[in-house]
């Protein structure tokens, strides 16, 4: 190690290089991406496109958790129990149970149960 360089922190030449564009691609982390979405949040219409794609990336996002969560459980489960004709078959069952039959003729509830 040289003497007197300094240790940590920002240094000369450290980073990537002039014109790198990867924190563009890769994440909301580029300072051009966020001049951009300054710029476009003025003007009313692409701030309501902005708004609606921030709705639906929440939406994706709150889905993928869910699916995480289920699979993170199944994990949890002893292995016989694991199988998908077995959790098919589980969730049938239910659906079965739960279900009311509909009358076609009357259009009323049966509160008959399918099974």
């Amino acid at each position: 190690m040289a003497v007197g360089a300094p240790r940590g922190g920002r240094r000369p030449g450290a980073g990537a290089p002039k014109g790198n564009l990867n924190a563009l691609k890769n994440g909301a982390r580029s300072k051009q991406l966020r001049t951009l979405i300054v710029a476009l949040m003025a003007v009313p219409e692409a701030r309501a496109i902005l708004l609606a794609f921030s709705r639906i990336e929440q939406h994706r996002h709150a889905r993928l958790k869910k699916a995480v969560n289920t699979y993170a459980r199944l994990l949890k489960l002893p292995s016989r129990e694991r199988t998908i004709k077995s959790i098919q078959a589980k969730q049938t069952r239910s659906a079965a149970q739960s279900s009311e039959t509909i009358n076609p003729s009357e259009g009323e509830t049966t509160g008959e149960t399918t099974c």
